[in-house]
């Protein structure tokens, strides 16, 4: 939501205007977006007197205190903070005086309800945005809170815990704990609660000062209730796994949720027919795009999963199909009190919305009010009559890809729409169509020509200006398109409206029911007589419903934000566009420009980038850049970056510019930065950039080489390598051997070989190669690294012999291995093999590891199953050199058992 400034005359004028003329139409389903200061100048659209399901004509809301007293919610001012109103003309935006709800006073034991008062569709998506104030009253502690709600209430609450008064419009829950929702039947409540009562047996102890968002539905139809222990409690399905909705998210608003500060909320749902179906996300106090209430990419909701409204709420038919429900705000005190304040809201279904208005007399407006959005549409004064035409005008939310299908084709091909405030990720486009009043068939427009055109208005507060060199706002943009119907030759194509074609124009179809109908087509035939039809050419056969086609019209898109009559408004005068509406960046100028360059560079050339941001998305256009004030150099943005080769540079120091230039009323950026350029010469490399000689025995030499590279533009001059110690290494185990040449040309390479010779100093030896050369940052260096181990396994005895053992019968005997090595011994293997190695069985008491000097006893038990000379041995796996040793076993079986 914006809140509307006294200056924006044209806002403020046509939304008076809305509201004294159309007061029987304006509040019909549709993109809603409200301030609360219209409200207070004309209280009338706030009633206490609403019916369950009719609310007087002209009213906004519906209050509820269950008592029918009028005692709350009402309407009182308040200081908003900056934040709140994002808009970025008052550069920065300031705090202000406003009208705000309060929906409870700083009182004990009151509830209240606030609802819109035309039901919503909510099944096929929205997104909402609202700011809320908690404020305790002195010396008391944190009372309730609010609560967000969709309902369908019949009357059939819960007689418990939390009781229901009355139903629809004229419903309220439950005070205290319940929030204002509890007891009501067929509700979902998204709820800010900032106490968790004692009887909630999740309570935990922590019943003084709570501060939870957690979503609540008991099913279709069943009365509501706070109790998250219970069924009650939603569950998110995030993956495959179904999640308690509920969090605690004290680390992102600090103490409590009435803490007396102003907290904004996004809730987006996206409905079955999005990317992702049924995604439910809520937001709080998130960082913003600028001059938006849309959270920022990847910012993280506080609670995010798929869950079905549609499938948990009993809906309201709106006429095709079950989609809808009352939509506003619960909320209560118990024993504590809370003044509990809402002071901005906003609610978008992501859906197109249509409104009928007969077409006024010529030099007179047609007004559309959907919301605080003003369409209006003025034919010139010398116009045909208009008599018995009414004008159709739907505004709809789609998505930015299926935004660059309509246009591919097309001269504005490859723009992007402009997302905005309060859709969801969408785009909202206009389409407008006229209609015979007595038949309601379709009809052409009353026709204009170039030099005296309908005049098309469209007011409402900024969020974000359009971007110089222009945008897109087309009457229509887009033709809706009903059915399109193939025979194998031609295909007939039935908008739901005119179709504003002309035969051999070309458009494109996009987003039909089959796909082979989609793309651009050539119109065949088309006339007046029939403005909703036209044919193409087409091999497919069968029929589909459904999509766009983009328009004749888009030639009259206005393609300049500047001083000109783009809107209808004479030359000069400031414009309102933003927020919500319909925009195309043409050329999206950046906001910032930042400049990466090698600092020092070797030789005569060099690579600049130039990296471009927008808070719109990818900048386009063509940066320019100024080397040591010379003449501008340009290059195009590609993906918000320009790439400059710089070629022949002069040795020292230069300076760089950046500049977007400005154009069509845009002021233009710069940033600064510098390169230095050096002589040309030789770079030297070194290859690989260390050298690790592994495990060595005491006694090896193991060998390597490093390669030297000259890749310069030079000769260099190479010394003879030197050898320099690290940590506890020994440069005198290691030996360079220079097989170079005094001078290394350009462009050549030659080799070190590195000896290392594993003396009586054990474990890991390390030492740097460095190279001294003519190159810039000689010396180069390599670190060197070798491991030397030298592990003994040493047996007493030797080989063992068991002697004569009766068959039948066993002897045991010992083996002692010995590690006489000076590094550790690590077995990895025990065990008896060769001959009759069943015969014989040992049992190790070995550990994995045995240190020098170290020893551990091995027994071998001998049980012959034959007579006569009997034979195996030991063989112990470990890494002294070899690998493996063994022990000889042998023994003699004699006799029977």
């Amino acid at each position: 939501m914006r809140l509307i400034r006294s200056r924006n005359t044209l806002v403020a004028a046509l939304f008076i205007l809305v509201l004294s003329c159309f007061s029987g139409t304006a509040f019909s389903q549709q993109v809603t977006y409200y301030d609360f200061d219209t409200p207070q100048a004309n209280p009338s659209q706030a009633s206490f007197q609403c019916s369950a399901n009719t609310a007087p004509a002209g009213t906004l809301f519906c209050f509820n205190d269950g008592t029918g007293a009028a005692l709350n919610p009402s309407f009182f001012s308040d200081t908003f903070p900056a934040i709140i109103d994002p808009i970025t003309t008052d550069n920065p935006p300031v705090a202000a005086s406003h009208f705000a709800v309060q929906m409870t006073p700083a009182q004990n034991f009151q509830n209240s309800s606030m609802w819109f008062s035309v039901p919503q569709k909510v099944s096929t998506g929205f997104t909402s945005y609202f700011a809320f104030k908690l404020n305790p009253a002195p010396g008391t502690i944190t009372a309730d809170g609010i609560a967000f709600v969709l309902q369908n209430a019949t009357g059939n609450g819960s007689p418990f815990l939390c009781q229901e008064t009355g139903s629809g419009l004229s419903v309220v829950g439950g005070d205290g704990g319940c929030i204002g929702y509890g007891g009501i039947d067929n509700s979902l409540a998204i709820e800010f609660d900032t106490y968790r009562n004692a009887w909630d047996p999740s309570d935990n102890g922590d019943s003084l000062n709570d501060n939870h968002i957690a979503i609540q539905n008991c099913g279709a139809g069943e009365p509501n209730a706070p109790d998250h222990t219970g069924p009650c409690l939603v569950n998110l399905t995030v993956g495959t796994e179904p999640v308690p909705a509920i969090i605690d998210p004290l680390p992102l608003t600090g103490t409590t949720l009435a803490d007396g500060n102003v907290h904004q909320v996004v809730i987006e749902y996206s409905g079955p027919n999005e990317s992702n179906p049924n995604l439910l996300q809520i937001f709080i106090d998130s960082p913003f795009v600028a001059g938006t209430h849309t959270p920022v990419p990847g910012t993280l909701p506080v609670l995010s999963g798929v869950y079905d409204i549609g499938a948990n709420l009993n809906l309201i038919n709106s006429g095709t199909a079950n989609d809808s429900a009352y939509v506003g705000f619960t909320s209560a005190t118990g024993g504590s009190e809370e003044q509990q304040e809402i002071m901005a809201w906003t609610f978008t279904p992501h859906i197109s919305v249509t409104q009928v208005q007969p077409i006024s007399p010529p030099g007179q407006p047609t007004v559309f009010p959907f919301g605080s959005h003003v369409y209006a549409a003025t034919y010139p004064p010398d116009a045909p009559p208009a008599t018995g035409i009414d004008m159709v005008v739907t505004a709809s939310a789609i998505t930015p890809q299926l935004f660059s299908q309509l246009i591919s084709n097309g001269p504005f091909s490859g723009s992007q729409c402009q997302v905005y405030d309060d859709t969801g990720g969408n785009c909202i486009v206009y389409s407008v169509s006229c209609v015979n009043t007595a038949t309601n068939t379709v009809t052409q427009c009353p026709a204009t020509d170039a030099t005296n055109p309908i005049t098309l208005k469209t007011a409402f507060d900024n969020s974000i200006q359009p971007i110089s060199p222009g945008f897109i706002q087309g009457d229509p943009f887009f033709s809706p398109v009903a059915s399109i119907s193939g025979d194998g030759a031609t295909a007939t194509v039935t908008c739901t409206g005119d179709c504003s074609v002309a035969p051999n124009q070309t458009v494109t179809v996009a987003a039909t029911s089959i796909p082979g109908f989609n793309g651009a087509i050539t119109v065949l035939t088309a006339n007046a007589t029939t403005p909703n039809t036209f044919t193409f050419a087409s091999t497919v056969s069968g029929s589909a419903t459904g999509g766009y086609l983009t328009s004749n019209n888009e030639q009259n898109i206005f393609v300049s934000y500047s001083t000109q009559r783009i809107d209808g408004t004479i030359i000069g005068k400031s414009i309102n566009f933003g927020s919500d509406f319909v925009a195309l960046s043409l050329t999206t100028a950046p906001t910032g420009l930042s400049i990466s360059a090698p600092g020092v560079i070797y030789g005569a050339t060099a690579v600049v980038t130039v990296t471009a941001t927008s808070v719109l998305g990818s900048p386009a256009g063509n940066i320019q850049l100024v080397v040591d004030g010379g003449a501008p150099l340009s290059a195009p943005l590609s993906n918000g970056v320009a790439v400059f080769n710089l070629t022949g540079l002069a040795a020292g120091p230069h300076t760089l510019s950046a500049s977007y230039p400005p154009a069509g009323g845009f002021q233009g950026n710069t940033a600064t930065g510098s390169i230095v350029i050096t002589p040309a010469g030789p770079i030297a490399t070194l290859s690989p950039s260390s050298v690790d000689f592994g495990t060595l025995y005491v006694g090896n030499i193991g060998v390597k080489t490093v390669t030297l590279s000259n890749t310069g533009q030079a000769s260099m001059t190479v010394q003879d390598p030197f050898l320099f110690d690290v940590g506890n290494g020994d440069s005198n185990e290691f030996i360079a051997l220079n097989l170079c040449p005094r001078s290394l040309a350009a462009g050549r390479s030659c080799t070190f070989y590195l000896a290392f010779y594993a003396g009586p100093k054990y474990n890991q030896q390390t030492a740097i190669l460095k190279v001294s050369d003519s190159a810039p940052g000689s010396p180069q260096s390599v670190p060197l690294t070798a491991t030397v181990i030298n592990p003994v396994a040493s047996f007493s005895p030797n080989s063992l012999r068991f002697g004569s053992v009766r068959l039948g019968s066993s002897t045991r005997s010992n083996v002692v291995l010995t590690n006489t090595g000076a590094t550790s011994l690590t077995i990895s293997g025990i065990n008896v093999a060769g001959g009759v190695s069943g015969e014989f069985t040992q049992s190790s008491s070995c550990a994995a590891t045995l240190a020098p000097r170290a020893q551990c006893t091995i027994p071998i038990t001998f049980a012959p199953a034959r007579s006569g000379a009997r034979s195996a041995y030991l063989n112990v796996t470990d890494n002294a050199s070899g690998g493996s040793q063994q022990v000889s076993l042998s023994g003699t079986g004699v006799g029977a058992p």
